[in-house]
């Protein structure tokens, strides 16, 4: 996916889910390049043969298993994008936070005058 394309689909959710803000921008442009960089970095891992473990020898001459330095790469985008969509409202956890945070802004807001006063006339 592109960055065009996810930056598109991102607005798109949060549009869906009511949570779209124009000063997001800067965190939407930067989880579409991250998810751009992830769909290459997976790419690239699975075209190099997609091995999780690979043998590297180390200055000793001994060689030893280790985790794929591009795997390594993938992880840290998938864990860093998460992040990112979760400060967006766009993961579960991420969305109750901030329906939470709208419901307690809506209780501590202050009846104005005429709200009051319409009440006391049953308006």
């Amino acid at each position: 996916m592109d960055e065009k394309k996810a930056k598109n689909e991102i607005v798109r959710y949060m549009k869906s889910l009511g949570i779209y803000k124009k000063e997001f921008t800067r965190a939407i442009l930067i989880l579409s390049k991250m998810l751009a960089d992830l769909d290459a970095a997976e790419q690239k891992f699975i075209n190099n043969g997609g091995e999780f473990v690979v043998e590297h020898t180390n200055k000793n001459g001994n060689t030893n298993l280790e985790k794929n330095p591009e795997y390594q790469i993938i992880e840290n985008l998938r864990r860093d994008s998460i992040a990112v969509m979760r400060e967006l409202g766009l993961t579960p956890q991420g969305l109750k936070r901030y329906n939470d945070k709208l419901t307690a802004n809506d209780n501590n807001k202050k009846e104005s005058s005429l709200e009051s006063v319409l009440k006391m006339y049953g308006a």
